[in-house]
């Protein structure tokens, strides 16, 4: 397939996957709302032994955390079983499909009523956001379940998030044929190599490492790219899911002159420019619906910078600096979580 032909076809999907959504609100439109419903069982103690899964529910793309836990996992059950068990006080409409409500913070949009905010809760499991119901998703010992209550207004989707590293590889990794590539930009491979050696040791399977080749990004695998922000902005692939940041969910683009961090409503921020940033991505490839993540840097010591994110170890765990986040700038010794506020253009 020409390259032409085939940037094409990544856009359409791109925009059938709005479609999509869109879709969604409609049919919600189109119901009658139970009444909401009081969940059983609120605050119910952890067990701290047996299977058991992460809990996680926060509050604007995970700017403010609400509730992290351990929460024991019984069979059968399902991600809105665990979040009526142990998220406190959780109210559902339409049939109990649809979460109205956690902890007080209830959904602001009404279909049809043009100044209704579009503030909702969103859940993810291992980094990705699902595409069934959340009564209907059956959860695995280990899983990490995260509800994240924040503004839609311009990212109607966010199919991926880095906080839940290394959760989407070890995922991939549990499954029989899947694959996971580590592809590089010339003169990176040896960092490539590094992380391929954390994931191996975090998931128990060793990654492919393969040399920077536009043709992967048509291949069925797990992706993660490594390399210099203006190298990675010469991708056409990279350039077309760029251009649709409402839907794939990414908060920062690279150009040959740095990285350029969004906030919320997809207001352009801060231009990270100088030698040593770096940005770490996640969304998801838009046919294959596998992880895509962007590990990027302003020159070589940005390269660096978000590589040692990757490889980073504290008793045991990937770095603390990546968890609960959907993206994430490093800027020398400051990481700023992406996306940054509305109106942060001056943000550190």
């Amino acid at each position: 397939m020409k390259r032409k032909d085939w940037l094409l076809l990544v856009l359409a999907v791109v925009l059938i996957g709005g479609i999509g959504f869109g879709m969604l609100q409609y049919r919600l439109s189109h119901q009658q709302p139970d009444s909401p419903q009081m969940s059983e069982g609120a605050n119910k103690p952890a067990a701290q032994s047996g299977p058991a899964v992460q809990l996680w529910i926060t509050r604007d793309f995970g700017a403010q955390t609400l509730t992290v836990q351990r929460v024991p996992l019984e069979p059968g059950d399902t991600v809105m079983d665990i979040l009526k068990r142990h998220g406190g006080e959780v109210k559902t409409a339409y049939g109990g499909g649809f979460v109205e409500s956690i902890q007080g913070l209830a959904s602001a949009y009404r279909p049809g009523d043009e100044k209704s905010r579009k503030l909702d809760w969103f859940y993810s499991v291992n980094g990705l956001m699902a595409d069934i119901g959340a009564a209907e998703y059956a959860l695995a010992p280990g899983d990490v379940v995260w509800w994240d209550y924040h503004d839609w207004s311009f990212a109607a989707a966010a199919p991926a998030q880095v906080g839940a590293y290394p959760q989407p590889f070890v995922q991939m990794a549990g499954k029989a044929g899947a694959e996971i590539a580590i592809m590089a930009e010339d003169g990176y491979d040896g960092k490539a190599r590094q992380v391929a050696e954390m994931l191996k040791k975090l998931t128990g399977k060793a990654p492919q490492v393969i040399a920077w080749d536009e043709s992967a990004f048509r291949q069925e695998k797990a992706l993660l790219v490594i390399g210099e922000a203006k190298q990675l902005a010469a991708s056409p692939f990279l350039q077309a899911l760029w251009k649709e940041k409402a839907t794939s969910g990414l908060f920062a683009d690279l150009s040959d002159r740095g990285i350029q961090a969004y906030d919320e409503q997809g207001k352009a921020g801060r231009l990270y420019d100088q030698k040593g940033a770096g940005a770490l991505l996640a969304t998801v490839h838009p046919e294959f619906r596998l992880p895509l993540w962007i590990a990027a840097g302003v020159g070589a010591e940005g390269v660096d910078q978000v590589v040692q994110v990757l490889n980073q170890e504290r008793a045991g765990q990937p770095d603390d600096r990546v968890r609960g986040h959907y993206g994430l700038i490093v800027n020398g010794n400051d990481t700023i979580p992406l996306p940054l506020p509305s109106g942060a253009g001056g943000a550190p």
